[in-house]
Protein backbone atom coordinates (compact mmCIF):
# COMPACT_ATOMS: atom_id res chain seq x y z
CA UNK A 1 0.00 0.00 0.00
CA UNK A 2 2.93 2.16 0.98
CA UNK A 3 4.66 1.66 -2.67
CA UNK A 4 1.70 2.84 -4.46
CA UNK A 5 1.06 5.96 -2.32
CA UNK A 6 4.69 7.20 -2.80
CA UNK A 7 4.51 6.61 -6.77
CA UNK A 8 0.47 8.51 -6.94
CA UNK A 9 0.12 11.15 -4.20
CA UNK A 10 3.21 13.24 -5.53
CA UNK A 11 1.80 13.50 -9.36
CA UNK A 12 -0.85 14.97 -7.56
CA UNK A 13 0.93 17.43 -5.71
CA UNK A 14 2.59 18.21 -9.11
CA UNK A 15 -0.17 18.91 -10.93
CA UNK A 16 -1.98 20.89 -8.50
CA UNK A 17 1.17 23.05 -8.31
CA UNK A 18 0.40 22.96 -12.29
CA UNK A 19 -2.51 23.80 -12.04
CA UNK A 20 -2.13 26.92 -10.09
CA UNK A 21 0.59 28.29 -12.57
CA UNK A 22 -1.67 27.48 -15.48
CA UNK A 23 -4.85 29.27 -13.48
CA UNK A 24 -7.27 26.49 -13.88
CA UNK A 25 -7.45 23.39 -16.36
CA UNK A 26 -10.48 21.18 -17.67
CA UNK A 27 -10.91 17.84 -16.39
CA UNK A 28 -9.61 16.53 -19.74
CA UNK A 29 -5.95 18.02 -19.81
CA UNK A 30 -5.82 17.29 -15.88
CA UNK A 31 -5.91 13.67 -16.34
CA UNK A 32 -3.76 14.35 -19.02
CA UNK A 33 -0.88 16.06 -17.37
CA UNK A 34 -1.27 13.61 -14.28
CA UNK A 35 -1.00 10.64 -16.38
CA UNK A 36 2.23 12.30 -17.97
CA UNK A 37 3.70 13.55 -14.78
CA UNK A 38 2.83 9.97 -13.24
CA UNK A 39 4.80 8.24 -15.67
CA UNK A 40 7.94 10.59 -16.03
CA UNK A 41 8.26 10.70 -12.55
CA UNK A 42 7.91 6.93 -11.99
CA UNK A 43 10.69 6.47 -14.57
CA UNK A 44 13.35 9.01 -13.28
CA UNK A 45 12.60 7.60 -9.78
CA UNK A 46 12.50 3.94 -10.38
CA UNK A 47 15.89 4.66 -12.37
CA UNK A 48 17.50 7.20 -9.33
CA UNK A 49 15.72 4.41 -6.96
CA UNK A 50 18.01 1.63 -7.84
CA UNK A 51 21.12 3.46 -8.06
CA UNK A 52 20.79 5.56 -4.93
CA UNK A 53 18.83 3.29 -2.52
CA UNK A 54 20.10 0.33 -4.07
CA UNK A 55 16.88 -1.15 -4.59
CA UNK A 56 17.17 -3.68 -8.07
CA UNK A 57 13.53 -5.29 -7.87
CA UNK A 58 10.45 -5.20 -6.31
CA UNK A 59 10.12 -1.40 -5.56
CA UNK A 60 6.98 -1.77 -4.36
CA UNK A 61 7.51 -4.64 -1.38
CA UNK A 62 10.69 -3.07 -0.44
CA UNK A 63 8.55 -0.03 -0.46
CA UNK A 64 6.11 -1.20 1.87
CA UNK A 65 8.70 -2.83 4.54
CA UNK A 66 11.15 -0.03 4.79
CA UNK A 67 9.80 3.40 6.19
CA UNK A 68 12.62 5.00 5.59
CA UNK A 69 12.91 4.17 1.77
CA UNK A 70 9.13 5.36 1.44
CA UNK A 71 9.91 8.56 3.03
CA UNK A 72 12.87 8.75 1.01
CA UNK A 73 11.45 8.16 -2.60
CA UNK A 74 8.41 10.23 -1.84
CA UNK A 75 10.38 12.75 -1.22
CA UNK A 76 12.60 12.24 -4.43
CA UNK A 77 9.37 11.75 -5.94
CA UNK A 78 7.78 15.08 -4.92
CA UNK A 79 10.51 17.36 -5.83
CA UNK A 80 11.05 15.52 -9.16
CA UNK A 81 7.17 16.22 -9.24
CA UNK A 82 7.67 19.78 -8.48
CA UNK A 83 10.61 20.23 -11.17
CA UNK A 84 8.27 18.69 -13.92
CA UNK A 85 5.65 20.82 -13.15
CA UNK A 86 7.97 23.92 -13.10
CA UNK A 87 9.61 23.20 -16.86
CA UNK A 88 6.00 22.09 -17.81
CA UNK A 89 4.97 25.79 -17.58
CA UNK A 90 7.67 27.35 -18.66
CA UNK A 91 7.89 25.65 -22.17
CA UNK A 92 4.28 25.59 -22.84
CA UNK A 93 4.87 30.21 -22.01
CA UNK A 94 7.47 29.77 -24.32
CA UNK A 95 5.40 27.91 -27.26
CA UNK A 96 2.24 30.34 -26.49
CA UNK A 97 4.69 33.50 -27.17
CA UNK A 98 5.93 32.23 -30.49
CA UNK A 99 2.85 31.48 -31.63
CA UNK A 100 1.29 34.50 -30.30
CA UNK A 101 4.40 36.66 -32.16
CA UNK A 102 4.25 34.40 -35.42
CA UNK A 103 0.58 35.61 -35.73
CA UNK A 104 1.42 39.08 -34.93
CA UNK A 105 3.56 38.90 -37.84
CA UNK A 106 1.61 37.59 -40.04
CA UNK A 107 -1.59 40.69 -39.33
CA UNK A 108 1.28 43.03 -39.93
CA UNK A 109 2.38 41.69 -43.35
CA UNK A 110 -1.14 41.35 -44.81
CA UNK A 111 -2.19 44.62 -43.51
CA UNK A 112 0.93 46.20 -45.67
CA UNK A 113 -0.29 44.15 -48.68
CA UNK A 114 -3.63 45.90 -48.50
CA UNK A 115 -2.72 49.35 -47.87
CA UNK A 116 -0.39 48.68 -51.23
CA UNK A 117 -3.22 47.46 -53.06
CA UNK A 118 -5.29 50.73 -52.10
CA UNK A 119 -2.66 53.38 -53.20
CA UNK A 120 -1.95 52.05 -56.63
Amino acid sequence: MFGVIAVLIPSVIGIKLFDYLKKGLSLKNTIYYYLIFLGISWIICSSLGSGLFDVNNNLFIKLCNDPFLFSEFTGLNILINVILAILAEVIIRNIKINITTEKVNEKVISNEKKKTKKTK
